[in-house]
């Protein structure tokens, strides 16, 4: 948009994107400036609704400081209604294309939103405005935050999203930073949203030191209680500045003192809390200090980049104010970082930080619970919009709901922030085990979703190679950028596959983006939302990638030569067969009372157990249509499990929930994980079942008595630990599961095809039958487990005797 007096652009990253619209400073590069802003953005939008979008303008006037207010509002007016006079509208359900325009797109283009940012923080309500008068089909969900939306500093969701990877970071150490006294030092003051609010949400905060713009704050031995409560004052005083705290609450040695002093004398108190030696230091080499202190926390809530690696110039970096202050990522001496403010650190300093040991993710990672809850507000009014213009609710009471439902929102959005935090654990817990696969997908992303290694600070081909050899695999800075790009790279896929999806399986995930209160009263309404398929394509996509990491989607894709659509399709019917969602809700109650280990180990459990399932369903029963009669079975199969398995079935079974109670893992869900394995095993017998005239109890006695009479289970696990290690391995090993689940199935159902008045005869007869066969094969496995290496050959051998004893005489 140009005009005599500013010039703005802006930039999409799709068809339904969003992100904020600033007003620059920066008039000789402001594109490339909103240029690469956007593309933090989209990595940043990986876990809402759209993707990545950015704005800006500039004047091209110099102006007094009491004229710039003024000049600036007007500009952006015009840039706003510049950019509505160019976009398509909706009049009911029709698209209105603008007069005088001609358009270069093919598509219809209706969505446009824009968002507080740099210098326009207080703008939405004027946005809005121009919204309504031009009636733009989505009225004052234009810009979120107005004053009819969500106050994310009332709120304090975005210092809130943040704090929850703090937490994780923290509950990773085995430490509780709600009940333990914990060390910190700080980038901002307490006026700050993501500052003043972050450092409200533990009253064990210690804050030895932190600074602004204007001042330094050192408090070296801070009295928990007390700096709390002056904290929660400060943050309530309007405008204040670490000027404002009460000079008789700090510690002896501290104090508050002026960036624009020449030295400040340090006491010995604050050189102990710093881990420096210097008496006297200036305030920038004591900005230095503070950054590198000896902490268990540093939280940055402020602007600018303090952090960069070794071998990164300051020029390199793009913050000229603050090159005097930056250190290096290797310089670092806390435990835990809280990227609450953007850009604080570049990537490559972050990256540094974590290899030493750090634990630290990205910006988009952790104050990404800002923009989630943006979203989730313009989906919401975008929903009680075409309630309002049925004449059906006034604007007063959509407020007035709207309001009611905050705390619904702020749940909704930290729980993203929960699941994206455990995901990036999981991932680096497991990465090194599959190392191979791992590369692939970064192959992959990088021809088809466009990642650029060297701009995501990506390590190369030879550098994976170095990083295995030494077993440090990738960090979660690394992993944070993988997990955006996956989510992207399968969102675009799923929504040009949309019509394959299996609708009526996913009206729930439709319903569950909103608040209840919504889902309770405009379920109908909720399903024709104008980005109901938007929505739908983020929540299954995020749920898979959060859960299954960002590893198996891809890989499952490839090997089975199947679409996204049909990876959710498989990924959605199994999780409702197994309700998994409240297993995954038992386990994360787990977070923080075990140890990181066990925990891991039973994510991992929980998981390969889905993956191993979709694996059996897309070989064995591809249409979902079959939920109906296995979910009945499994419910059937849950409640009498017990009676049906073997002695050595229940024996294996009570071990592991002993073991698993040990390490303080509730009964029932211990008895859930448990029960895995036999759960899995009984597919075979309720596909065998489908089609027999037998109850489904027998049938399935029937299968685990075969099970453990030719040791199945020992060949299952055996055949689990094939090795992976490249394509061909881990098609061969695939190929074998295949097998397996298949002789389990011919096994089972030779045996209820012979002659005799029940499944126990049967059973009798078939080892009449086989008895030479079965000694055979007995001696085989007899011999193989007196070796300690189980190869492929020795499997294919069993497997090959196995199949021999589906062959009898009738």
């Amino acid at each position: 948009v140009y005009s005599s007096r500013f010039e703005g652009i802006h930039l999409r990253g799709g068809a339904v994107a969003r992100g904020g619209l600033r007003w620059s400073d920066r008039r000789e590069d402001f594109r490339t400036e909103v240029l690469g802003l956007m593309k933090a953005q989209m990595t940043k939008n990986a876990v809402i609704v759209p993707t990545g979008a950015k704005g800006g303008f500039v004047l091209k006037s110099a102006y007094q400081s009491s004229e710039l207010a003024v000049e600036g509002l007007a500009c952006y007016h015009t840039f706003i209604q510049g950019l509505l006079d160019i976009t398509d509208n909706y009049q009911d359900d029709s698209i209105i294309k603008p007069e005088a325009i001609h358009c270069y797109d093919v598509v219809e283009d209706p969505y446009l939103v824009v968002a507080a940012d740099k210098g326009t923080a207080s703008f939405s309500d004027y946005a809005n405005a121009l919204s309504r008068k031009s009636n733009f089909w989505l009225d004052d969900a234009f810009a979120s935050g107005g004053s009819a939306g969500y106050d994310h500093k009332v709120m304090g969701i975005t210092a809130k999203g943040a704090w929850v990877s703090v937490e994780h970071h923290f509950d990773g150490l085995g430490f509780d930073i709600d009940n333990q006294p914990f060390t910190a030092v700080g980038i901002g003051d307490m006026a700050g949203d993501v500052f003043g609010n972050g450092l409200l949400l533990s009253k064990q905060v210690k804050l030895v030191a932190a600074f602004n713009h204007l001042s330094i704050f050192l408090d070296p031995n801070p009295d928990v209680a007390l700096s709390f409560a002056e904290r929660q004052r400060l943050f309530s005083l309007p405008r204040s500045n670490w000027n404002d705290y009460d000079n008789s609450l700090i510690s002896q040695g501290g104090g508050i003192y002026s960036r624009k002093a020449k030295t400040i004398h340090l006491s010995e108190e604050v050189r102990a809390s710093l881990g420096i030696d210097d008496e006297k230091l200036s305030p920038n080499a004591l900005i230095k200090a503070i950054l590198s202190a000896p902490v268990d926390l540093l939280w940055n809530g402020g602007i600018g980049t303090y952090v960069k690696a070794t071998d990164e110039l300051d020029s390199d970096v793009g913050d000229r104010a603050n090159d005097a202050l930056r250190i290096n990522g290797a310089d670092l001496a806390c435990k835990v970082v809280g990227e609450g403010g953007n850009l604080g650190f570049t990537q490559k300093g972050r990256i540094e930080y974590a290899l030493q040991g750090g634990c630290i993710n990205t910006d988009s990672i952790d104050n990404s619970a800002g923009v989630d809850c943006s979203d989730h507000e313009v989906n919401i009014k975008i929903l009680l919009n075409s309630v309002l213009s049925k004449g059906d609710m006034t604007a007063k009471q959509r407020d007035v709901l709207l309001e009611s439902m905050t705390d619904d929102v702020a749940a909704l959005v930290l729980n993203n922030n929960y699941q994206q935090n455990s995901a990036i654990s999981m991932i680096q817990h497991e990465c090194l085990s599959v190392w191979p696969i791992l590369q692939r997908l970064i192959h992959i992303l990088e021809k088809r979703a466009n990642l650029d290694r060297a701009l995501e600070k990506l390590p190369n081909d030879k550098l994976m190679q170095a990083r295995k050899a030494s077993g440090q695999g990738l960090m979660r800075p690394e992993i944070s950028v993988l997990l955006a790009y996956t989510k992207q790279f399968l969102k675009v896929a799923l929504l040009s596959e949309f019509e394959v999806i299996d609708k009526p399986l996913f009206q729930h995930v439709l319903n569950d983006y909103f608040p209840e209160a919504l889902q309770n009263q405009y379920a109908e309404e909720i399903q024709t939302h104008r980005l109901a398929k938007e929505i739908v394509a983020n929540q299954l996509i995020n749920s898979l990638v959060n859960r299954l990491g960002i590893v198996f989607p891809s890989h499952f894709m490839d090997e089975l030569k199947c679409s996204a659509a049909e990876l959710v399709n498989l990924y959605s019917l199994v999780c409702q067969l197994f309700d998994i969602d409240s297993l995954w809700s038992l386990q994360s109650e787990l977070e923080g009372k075990i140890d990181d280990d066990s925990m891991a180990g039973i994510k991992l459990r929980i998981r390969k157990w889905i993956e191993h399932t979709m694996y059996w369903f897309a070989s064995n029963e591809k249409d979902t249509q079959v939920l109906t009669h296995y979910a009945n079975s499994i419910n059937s199969l849950k409640t009498n499990l017990n009676s049906l398995l073997t002695a050595t079935e229940k024996k294996q079974i009570d071990v592991e929930v002993d073991k698993l109670m040990l390490l303080g893992v509730d009964s029932n869900l211990a008895l859930k994980i448990a029960q895995i394995d036999v759960l899995y095993a009984s597919l075979n017998a309720i596909k065998v079942h489908k089609n027999s005239e037998y109850a489904l109890d027998d049938v399935t006695k029937g299968l685990f008595y075969q099970a453990g009479f030719l040791q199945l289970d020992w060949l299952y696990t055996h055949i689990l630990k094939l090795s992976k290690d490249n394509t061909w391995e881990a098609l061969s090993k695939r190929a074998m599961v295949d097998e397996y689940n298949q002789l389990c199935y011919v096994l089972l159902d030779s045996v209820l095809s012979l002659d005799a008045a029940n499944i126990q005869l049967k059973l009798e007869l078939w080892q009449q039958d086989n008895e030479v066969l079965i000694q055979h094969y007995l001696g085989l496995i007899e011999e193989v487990v007196s070796h300690e290496v189980v190869s492929l050959e020795k499997i294919v051998v069993l497997l090959s005797a196995c199949w021999k004893l589906t062959v009898y005489e009738k």
